[in-house]
């Protein structure tokens, strides 16, 4: 609609009063301190780096898919085997040092 334009027009009127600087005369004023045999050059290597962070930016983002219902009970159920056996090991280890070398040098 016509008055929302009018509105965004004078919401980036009044953002750039309140920097101090719009966006044309930022892109001009660092073309202007590149040199115009390079300036071409530049603006290429700009684009260039801008794909660079955008495809970055992408990859970067990729969420990493969730485990299945299944996939999760399986690894659950390892878990706590691994966790019931280590227990188990550990005391058996422990019961093995106090009987071999003595209880005073097992902490």
């Amino acid at each position: 609609t016509p008055d929302s334009n009018q509105q965004a027009k004078g919401v980036c009127r009044d953002a750039s009063t309140l920097i101090g600087w719009n966006f044309e005369d930022f892109v001009a004023a660092l073309l202007g301190m590149v040199p115009e045999n390079y300036q071409v050059g530049f603006l290429v290597f700009q684009g260039s780096l801008c794909l660079l962070f955008f495809l970055l930016g992408r990859y970067m983002s990729r969420t990493r898919s969730t485990l299945s219902k299944r996939s999760r009970q399986s690894l659950d159920g390892i878990r706590d085997y691994v966790e019931d056996v280590c227990k188990k090991k550990k005391a058996l280890y422990r019961e093995y040092l106090e009987q071999s070398v003595g209880s005073e040098f097992v902490s």
